[in-house]
């Protein structure tokens, strides 16, 4: 008998694209339960548990929606409320049963696996190589912010951790560069950075009239990532805006701020990638809609607003910064 998928509705990931085709996101359960981490500002490290059965069929009920959709290349994201690379959180046969689907698929030009340093071992990551998959495995790893304040604000301690995982990901790509086939490396990295004003802002400083610091603040957490980066572990960099999370005072992100400090970081990225001469890095904002702020939303100016920017970051995950960005504001 075929489990019933446990649905998640709060929030979607609608299927959009990037510079790298097709983005298919696919959000599944932590088969522990609880995210072991307990990152304050996370609204999904919290969950009850499901069955490895329960994710695999939740699995087969997204990918076959998405494949009615993509007509080309795709790269797939993998996140479970914790981290795919857990063991506990994330079974060896619902990982197993996934990289088989997109084995058989010549389509697929990576994975992405949602996964902090610590859990992807060297243990997993031995058993990914010997896996020979077609396709390279990306790391979808949550920097979200070098600021002094990032610790006590998010409560999320991860200092080293970046440069701890490229160390441990770089040994596998030596020896790849020249490679002939799809499979040019092993593993690559995904860094998000989280998009929360107050990350920014001095005590007592509010987010009107200080945008000058936020976009400064911004700039210099892509910088640092930049400078982490290595050549030998390909990088994708997604900025994720901030929702409301409890317990957290902050209001979500305005995306009209995001959208007039995206040319000064699209143009971060382009001279990091001239300097280098190596697999350019592309910047990717990651926004989700609530679903009751989605297609089904009952007002319609809201409804006309969110599909306005919606478009908007399409175009600049797919192009980059090559038009003028509009300066809607969400609610």
């Amino acid at each position: 008998m075929t489990a019933k998928p446990v649905e998640t509705p709060e929030v979607v990931f609608p299927l959009r694209r990037d510079r790298n085709g097709w983005r298919a996101v696919y959000k599944l359960g932590n088969e522990r339960g609880n995210c072991p981490f307990e990152c304050r500002f996370c609204g999904v490290g919290t969950s009850p548990s499901v069955t490895s059965e329960e994710d695999i069929s939740l699995f087969d009920v997204l990918h076959a929606q998405h494949l009615a959709v993509i007509d080309g290349p795709y790269h797939a994201v993998i996140f479970n409320r914790g981290n795919v690379t857990d063991t506990g959180s994330f079974s060896a046969q619902t990982l197993d049963h996934i990289l088989s689907i997109f084995a058989s698929d010549s389509r697929v030009s990576y994975v992405s696996l949602n996964s902090r340093e610590r859990t992807a071992t060297e243990e997993v990551l031995e058993a990914l190589s010997a896996r020979h998959l077609p396709f390279p495995i990306h790391f979808v790893f949550g920097q979200e912010s070098f600021a002094e304040s990032a610790p006590v604000i998010l409560g999320k301690h991860n200092c080293g951790e970046m440069a701890r995982f490229i160390a441990k990901l770089k040994r596998y790509n030596a020896g790849f560069e020249s490679a002939v086939g799809r499979r040019r490396y092993v593993f690559g990295l995904d860094v998000n950075l989280l998009f929360l004003p107050e990350l920014y802002l001095s005590p007592g400083e509010t987010r009107n009239g200080n945008m000058a610091g936020i976009a400064a603040g911004i700039s210099n957490d892509l910088r640092q990532v930049l400078t982490l980066s290595d050549p030998l572990v390909p990088m994708e960099v997604n900025i994720h805006p901030y929702y409301e999370v409890e317990p957290l005072p902050y209001e979500r992100a305005d995306l009209s701020v995001l959208l007039r400090i995206l040319p000064s970081l699209d143009r971060i990225i382009e001279g990091h990638n001239k300097s280098r001469h190596t697999r350019p890095i592309h910047l990717f904002v990651g926004v989700v809609f609530v679903t009751n702020e989605g297609t089904h939303c009952p007002n319609s100016v809201l409804a006309s607003r969110i599909s306005t920017l919606a478009a908007t970051f399409d175009r600049f995950n797919t192009k980059g910064y090559s038009y003028p960005l509009v300066s809607e504001r969400t609610v």
